[in-house]
C-alpha cells in the first residue's frame, strides 16, 4: 500500500527511502504500461500533506498547462531532490538545537558534530554562534567570558570555545591523582588477584588492620573493601 504523505517520514533520510521504494514500487505494479504522463499524475494525486499537496498541484497546473510532462526518470529524480533535500536539512536542524555537549564527550568530537550538523541544516553563522554557546559545556562558556575572548564572528567562536575546552581537558588529564585514576576500574581482593593487575591503594595509607582476606583497607575509615575516595 501506498504512503502518501512523505511528511509521515520527515528528518530521516533512510525512511524516506523506504517511502520512495514503496511508492515506485506502487507506480510500477499498477502502472506497468502507462505513459510517463499517466505516471506522473499517478504520483502527484496521490502525494498528500501540507508540503507535498501544494508541490503536487504546482507541478500538475504547470504540466497541465504546457503539456509536457517529465519523463518517469525525470520525476524520480525530481522527488528525490525535493523532498529527501528538505528531510536532511529539517532533521539536521532539529538535532541542532538539542545538541548539548555532554559530560565526558571532548571538544574536539563535539566540535566536529556540531559544524557537521551546522552544514547540513545551512544554519547562519550569526545564529550558529548563538547554539554552539548554548550546547558548550557551561565550565567553557564561562570561562570563555571571564577571559573576554573575542567572540564577533563565528570562526572567534569556534576557536575560543576549542581553546578553551583543550585546555581544561589537559588540566584534568594532568592533575589526575593515582587514586582517582584506579578508582575508575574494577580490582579483585589481594588473595584472588592474578600477576600484573594488583589491586590499586592508597598512596601513604596506613594499614592498621591485618586485611584476612577482606581486600583493600581504607584509610580513612579502616574499613575493608573500598579505598578513601569511595568511603
Amino acid at each position: 500500500k501506498i504512503v502518501p504523505a512523505p511528511e509521515l517520514y520527515d528528518r530521516s533520510p533512510q525512511n524516506f527511502h523506504e517511502w520512495w521504494l514503496k511508492t515506485k514500487v506502487w507506480v510500477v505494479t499498477t502502472h506497468a504500461t502507462a505513459t510517463d504522463r499517466e505516471k506522473a499524475v499517478a504520483v502527484f494525486s496521490h502525494l498528500e500533506g501540507p508540503r507535498a499537496d501544494c508541490y503536487a498541484q504546482v507541478h500538475l497546473d504547470e504540466c497541465m498547462a504546457t503539456n509536457a510532462w517529465p519523463t518517469w526518470a525525470d520525476l524520480q529524480t525530481e522527488i528525490v531532490n525535493f523532498f529527501l533535500l528538505g528531510n536532511n536539512q529539517e532533521w539536521a536542524r532539529s538535532q541542532l538545537l538539542c545538541l548539548r555537549q555532554g559530560p565526558f564527550q571532548r571538544i574536539d568530537d563535539f566540535l566536529a558534530q556540531f559544524q557537521a550538523l551546522k552544514v547540513q541544516s545551512t544554519c547562519p553563522n550569526e545564529y550558529a554562534k548563538d547554539l554552539l554557546e548554548r550546547a558548550v559545556q557551561q565550565k567553557v562558556l564561562e570561562q570563555v567570558y571571564m577571559r573576554g575572548l573575542p567572540r564577533d564572528t563565528w570562526e572567534q567562536v569556534v576557536a575560543v570555545v576549542h581553546t578553551v575546552g583543550r585546555a581544561q581537558e589537559l588540566f584534568l588529564i594532568n592533575t589526575a591523582t593515582p587514586t582517582r585514576y584506579f578508582s575508575t576500574n574494577s580490582y579483585m581482593s589481594s588473595s584472588s588477584t592474578p600477576l600484573g593487575s594488583g589491586a590499586p591503594m592508597d598512596i601513604g595509607a596506613t594499614i592498621t588492620h591485618p586485611q584476612c582476606g577482606k581486600g583493600i583497607q581504607c584509610y580513612n575509615c579502616q574499613g575493608f573493601g573500598h579505598i578513601s575516595c569511595k568511603c
